[in-house]
């Protein structure tokens, strides 16, 4: 993919979130959700560490369960219960560096990139909160 493809793949996304907060409560999940499955699809491949498929499956789980967290949420906080679900990831990828079976190389970069992983992920919700409280009190 040459660099002229990432930056128009970059704009087109941002412009999803910007017609997304723009519009209906349901588009803005549907670019939130489409933000970080790329994100999670190409994140590990470009770094090129191991372990990629079980961090991208960590990570995706945190991302789905910030925005289920936000969605649910109720009060004038709807971010308060991410912190918990992202030390729920960390312990998860401290879990799935365990069980790899390959020697365990890059152990360091591989668990790294799969915690920053799930953080950049689950920030996704911020956007979801952010419409939620939109003209309302503070998100944290």
């Amino acid at each position: 993919m040459t660099h002229r493809a990432v930056a128009v793949g970059a704009v087109a996304l941002g412009a999803g979130l910007v017609l997304g907060s723009a519009t209906a409560p349901g588009v803005l999940l549907v670019a939130v959700l489409l933000v970080q499955g790329v994100l999670l699809s190409g994140w590990h491949r470009s770094l090129t560490v191991p372990g990629a498929v079980a961090g991208s499956v960590v990570a995706g789980a945190a991302a789905v369960g910030a925005d289920v967290v936000v969605l649910l949420g109720e009060g004038d906080r709807p971010l308060d219960g991410v912190p918990a679900l992202l030390a729920l990831a960390v312990v998860a990828a401290l879990v799935q560096q365990l069980v790899r079976r390959d020697g365990r190389p890059a152990l360091a970069s591989s668990l790294a990139s799969t915690v920053t992983l799930a953080v950049l992920a689950a920030m996704a919700a911020a956007f979801l909160a952010a419409d939620a409280a939109e003209g309302g009190p503070p998100l944290v």
